[in-house]
């Protein structure tokens, strides 16, 4: 728009003083405004102004805002529909929350192998006071040195299982922790793509045009 030019506008009061018999002449008051004139055409336009364009097609299932409303930053103005989008992002979403539940301590894989760490600890345990006894009675020329081997082979047998089922929950863990990655990847992909059926303001300010309406395609 072009630059506003100003002029002034001299309003006369006229004021008037009765002073006994003497007729003296007043001078008047002076009032001065200053008035903004515009001489040009033309027409207001904004400092900032942003055009919103969608950037995948669908059909426009929310359009809360009118021309005029204010609006604040990350307002949803418009919402489309996107049913194979919805379905794929509530998949990932429930594979994400399953690959966490897999991770917790008392899931159903790992209260598994974690039972059966308890249980060759026990027997570890167990096999290794009875090699311990063994050892003192052989020792004394007590037992039979074939009774001495056989529980001897009994202890390396139970600790060798322990260290199958304690490596069958550290590969468990890893296999989990990947899936969550992966989980999580997807999930971050899909939320990316719905973002694209909402179109949220930039910034706050005032809807000025709004060119498409509730159910129609963009």
């Amino acid at each position: 728009m072009k630059s506003a030019q100003y002029h002034r506008l001299a309003f006369l009061i006229p004021f008037a003083i009765m002073n006994g018999c003497q007729d003296k002449p007043v001078e008047p008051n002076v009032i001065e405004y200053e008035v903004e004139g515009v001489f040009a055409s033309g027409h207001i336009i904004m400092e900032e102004e942003y055009l919103l364009s969608a950037r995948a097609e669908g059909y426009i299932l929310a359009s809360p805002f009118q021309i005029s409303d204010t609006v604040a930053t990350g307002d949803e103005l418009f919402v489309l529909a996107n049913p194979s989008g919805t379905q794929q992002l509530a998949h990932a979403q429930a594979s994400y929350a399953n690959a966490l539940a897999q991770l917790k301590p008392n899931s159903p894989q790992q209260s598994q192998i974690r039972l059966q760490i308890k249980q060759a600890k026990s027997q570890l345990d167990f096999d290794k006071m009875q090699l311990d006894r063994y050892t003192d009675l052989a020792q004394a020329g007590a037992v039979a040195q074939v009774d001495f081997e056989r529980v001897k082979t009994q202890y390396q047998n139970s600790n060798y299982q322990l260290q199958i089922v304690e490596k069958s929950l550290s590969d468990l863990i890893e296999q989990l922790l990947l899936q969550k990655m992966n989980a999580e990847s997807l999930l971050a992909m899909q939320n990316e793509s719905t973002d694209q059926f909402v179109l949220s303001a930039p910034s706050g300010g005032i809807i000025l045009e709004v060119f498409k309406k509730k159910v129609e395609l963009v």
